[in-house]
């Protein structure tokens, strides 16, 4: 852990910081070079801290509605060494997923019910000097963060991964009326911010038409996963994707597995396979409908330092986003937190997905990207057959990987950004 005389920096955000979930990953990317006790965080979320190290206070809609019925306080600070280490092994429970209605009624019941005299007792201890907020789509978040800024006249830092308020054409009436909500909560945020950041460049140029104000990249920051001692295995070729099975992709992963499948009839039954790993449950109907064959095998449950074996191992490394539209208004923005994870990992990389799409975007110049789904077999079979084409393009990764995503690259320029020190 370096050293640090930069400030006391409290960070804000729904996912807590983690070593395995990609929002919790991202964000501790990009700090963890700091002294742990110059960092605290305040989060939205029942998830339990894995990184022993640093304090919390944890306040949950649990957290809210429990506090309307019982005496109990709203929240708890967590001290240090009271999470949980065995967090690291990635869950396989469904993920939740509520409609804009539900969403809107949270919102009524977090509002005047989120301040109590723990947390504030736990933030005047801390005094922050800096806020890092991340954004997300949540009005009460954006309240609590515009009240801890002027409370403590700390330095702010607004930082958006996710696009939630610029318009969609395939939302619901309710949902259009949420993101209007958010908007403007994002607006007297942004008002209040000190430095503004955004995900993807597409993000960047996108919100600074829109709002008029200038931003800075900030994409995750991540050590090398590549290790030379791991050798592939050499008696067949493996495809890895690593990821969700939201917005889509279980349907572009279902036509590259029977792309794979007519390969291996074309060319005498080679030994392929595609590994899926993710954090989603999958039942047996799930993974029929996503493989095209038996080459396509499911891992559902896998610690971070297996993960990193299996994707030295692997021979090309896949990423994919939908084309429906519908799916492309909810991802054109973002940056997946694998790409770098990828880049790094000197691999050719098989990318999947329209143009319009941050991640795609990234990826167009260091992988075989596929921007035509029609396409995915003759893209896919160009780049088995090519070692050329391998080698080139994964060299390409790793030049990029080591100019914009390299920690020790990157990071020191962020937190001047952050924390507000000039050259």
């Amino acid at each position: 852990m370096e050293s640090t005389k930069k400030g006391r920096l409290l960070i804000i955000s729904n996912n807590v910081l983690s070593t395995t979930n990609s929002n919790g990953k991202t964000i501790l990317s990009y700090f963890d070079s700091l002294y742990f006790d110059s960092v605290r965080q305040l989060y939205f979320s029942e998830e339990n801290p894995e990184i022993l190290e640093y304090e919390y206070y944890k306040l949950s809609d649990k957290d809210v509605i429990k506090s309307k019925f019982t005496l109990a306080s709203r929240g708890k600070a967590i001290k240090k060494h009271q999470g949980n280490n065995n967090s690291c092994i990635q869950s396989k429970r469904k993920v939740k997923k509520y409609g804009d209605l539900v969403r809107l009624l949270r919102e009524i019941i977090w509002i005047g019910n989120w301040k109590s005299k723990e947390l504030i007792t736990w933030l005047d201890e801390f005094d922050p000097t800096t806020i890092f907020f991340v954004g997300g789509d949540s009005c009460f978040a954006y309240r609590i963060c515009i009240y801890i800024k002027k409370r403590y006249n700390a330095r702010l830092s607004l930082y958006i991964t996710d696009d939630y308020v610029m318009p969609r054409i395939y939302d619901s009436i309710i949902g259009k009326l949420r993101r209007r909500i958010i908007r403007n909560y994002f607006l007297k945020c942004l008002k209040n911010a000190d430095v503004f950041f955004t995900i993807s460049e597409p993000m960047r140029r996108a919100y600074e038409k829109e709002f008029g104000r200038k931003s800075f990249l900030a994409v995750n920051m991540v050590d090398s996963l590549k290790d030379n001692s791991i050798k592939r295995n050499q008696d067949k070729i493996t495809l890895i994707y690593a990821g969700s099975l939201y917005y889509g992709r279980d349907i572009v992963l279902n036509k590259l597995s029977l792309a794979i499948e007519k390969y291996k009839r074309q060319n005498n039954q080679r030994k392929i396979e595609l590994k899926v790993f993710t954090n989603n449950f999958l039942d047996n109907n799930e993974k029929k409908k996503i493989s095209g064959g038996k080459s396509t095998k499911f891992y559902e449950s896998i610690k971070k330092e297996e993960l990193k074996v299996q994707l030295n191992r692997a021979d090309i490394l896949v990423f994919v986003e939908s084309f429906e539209r519908k799916q492309i208004e909810k991802t054109k923005y973002s940056l997946s937190t694998k790409v770098p994870e990828y880049l790094s990992l000197h691999k050719p990389i098989l990318a999947i997905g329209p143009m319009e799409i941050g991640s795609i975007q990234y990826l167009k110049d260091v992988s075989q990207c596929v921007s035509d789904e029609s396409q995915i077999f003759e893209k896919l079979r160009e780049l088995l057959d090519s070692e050329y084409l391998q080698s080139k393009i994964s060299d390409l990764a790793e030049k990029k990987y080591c100019r914009y995503n390299m920690k020790q690259t990157v990071q020191e320029r962020f937190l001047k950004e952050v924390f507000g020190i000039l050259d």
